[in-house]
């Protein structure tokens, strides 16, 4: 089971894309071939296309995060020295952190509302508060890995400090 969970963890996101990109991929040509050959297409065909890909940004965003290649300075990494590009990284995780926040308050807001007055999509009349929990069901796992990398981070940096100072730092700490 442990296995499993980290397989999900390690490939889920990768999973996940493939999914939906395949989904739109085959309801769009779908769709074309209804259309012109057929002379006929579904109001359906192009809601389940527009959620899809709109589950397909929000989950690449994700593994964009994981692989952090989400935010990037690269102009910044090349100017300034190496001993400065950790507080570039811990920068960009502090900005996913502050955006994750934002943006998971405003969905869950946003959901609430949806399933307060109960806005169904046109097509497919399902609850449009569905289509919007991408959003939230996307930033968990950006907090996540977000704040792992922090305290990761600041973690190496006692470490360190304990490691250079000695017993001095430990007397700082239990203060």
């Amino acid at each position: 089971m442990r296995s499993l969970l980290k397989a999900v963890d390690r490939d889920g996101e990768r999973y996940l894309m493939l999914v939906f990109y395949c989904t739109i991929v085959f309801v769009i040509v779908a769709e074309v071939i209804r259309r012109f050959a057929l002379n006929y297409s579904s109001l359906w065909g192009e809601e389940v296309a527009r959620y899809a890909f709109i589950y397909l940004g929000w989950v690449g965003a994700s593994y964009a995060v994981k692989q952090r290649a989400h935010i990037r300075f690269d102009i910044a990494l090349q100017v300034l020295p190496k001993r400065l590009h950790g507080y570039i990284y811990i920068f960009g995780d502090i900005v996913t952190l502050v955006f994750a926040c934002f943006a998971l308050y405003w969905s869950v807001h946003t959901i609430g509302t949806l399933l307060e007055f109960e806005a169904k999509s046109y097509a497919l009349r399902i609850n449009k508060a569905w289509f919007e929990a991408a959003v939230p069901l996307d930033q968990e796992p950006e907090l996540r890995m977000a704040g792992e990398r922090i305290l990761a981070v600041l973690r190496k940096a006692c470490e360190t400090l304990i490691a250079t100072t000695g017993d001095a730092a430990l007397d700082l700490l239990r203060q």
